[in-house]
């Protein structure tokens, strides 16, 4: 399955790719159809193998590593308004028909280093947007 299984959420099961994102490191123009996340130096952990990675106890053990991620949303396709006040959940989301992803992922104790090329980037969906839920949802 790959030498390589990246993941900033450590040893917290039933969560993929959970991080904090700085406020600064997005930035979203709903109104011009645009948005850019921007994260630097993200703190990830190597599990070596997919099944590694899923597995609680990990008995590979992991190496430490970093990751920048820029994603690049553009170009509308449609608009879409969400609100269920059953379920406490509202929101404001935009389907682009572009998203640019670039990507390097490095650990060093292995002289590894993963770069993607946008250049290449096929888009089949891709969505942005604001939301409410929980203590945020404005009960429409």
């Amino acid at each position: 399955m790959g030498l390589h299984s990246y993941d900033p959420t450590g040893a917290r099961p039933g969560l993929f790719w959970w991080t904090r994102i700085p406020d600064e490191s997005v930035t979203v123009h709903l109104g011009a159809g645009e948005a850019v996340m921007d994260l630097r130096n993200v703190t990830l952990f190597d599990w070596s193998t997919v099944p590694n990675s899923l597995n609680p106890a990990h008995p590979l053990g992991f190496a430490s590593a970093t990751m920048d991620l820029k994603i690049e949303w553009s170009g509308v396709k449609r608009r879409v308004h969400v609100s269920d006040s059953a379920n406490g959940f509202a929101g404001d989301f935009l389907e682009t028909s572009t998203a640019i992803v670039t990507a390097t992922a490095r650990t060093p104790s292995q002289h590894y280093e993963l770069r993607t090329n946008p250049a290449s980037t096929v888009t089949h969906f891709a969505e942005v947007g604001h939301d409410h839920n929980g203590s945020f949802f404005p009960g429409e």
